[in-house]
């Protein structure tokens, strides 16, 4: 008995979008053989944002993976585009390349936010790193997705508008 879990969120790609998307990566050298990982360094609220130098020595590390390459979700303000310095792909995608491009990633390593649920509904594998959020209610769904907390965090689980510095 009891009541089965809801199925996990799913989005279709556009096929245009999608054209134009993987056109995109072509041009950035990315080959059929490459490994894409996406980040998401950012997030509406400083204090739910892993440092970024972390996201730094993570994009290091993951790109020095044979046939690997980090592809970086830079925010509409340029958060993230300093990671750049790592050797990794930068990109401002819209609200409908976002999903596109996710969904040639292998993985998908973000913060507490929207872009870590729009990359497990595509299809990639998920880390997503908790601040203050409740992890049980706000972690992407379904399998093959991963937590990471900063610990210790007192104020966990927020559901306000932190002011807290971070």
């Amino acid at each position: 008995g009891g009541v089965a879990p809801p199925e996990p969120p799913r989005i279709d790609v556009d096929p245009g979008t999608q054209a134009r998307v993987d056109a995109m990566l072509s041009e950035l050298g990315v080959t059929p053989g490459t490994t894409l990982v996406a980040m998401h360094p950012s997030a509406r609220q400083a204090v739910r944002r892993w440092p970024l130098d972390r996201f730094a020595e993570l994009a290091e590390a993951i790109g020095s993976l044979p046939d690997t390459r980090v592809l970086v979700m830079v925010d509409p303000d340029g958060y993230g585009e300093t990671l750049r310095t790592t050797g990794a792909l930068c990109v401002r995608a819209s609200l409908a390349e976002l999903p596109a491009y996710l969904r040639r990633c292998a993985a998908f390593v973000g913060n507490d936010s929207g872009p870590s649920h729009v990359a497990a509904a595509v299809g990639a594998v998920t880390v997503t790193v908790f601040g203050p959020g409740a992890m049980k209610w706000f972690r992407p769904y379904g399998a093959g997705h991963r937590i990471a907390f900063v610990d210790p965090m007192p104020c966990r689980p927020c559901f306000a508008s932190c002011v807290r510095p971070p």
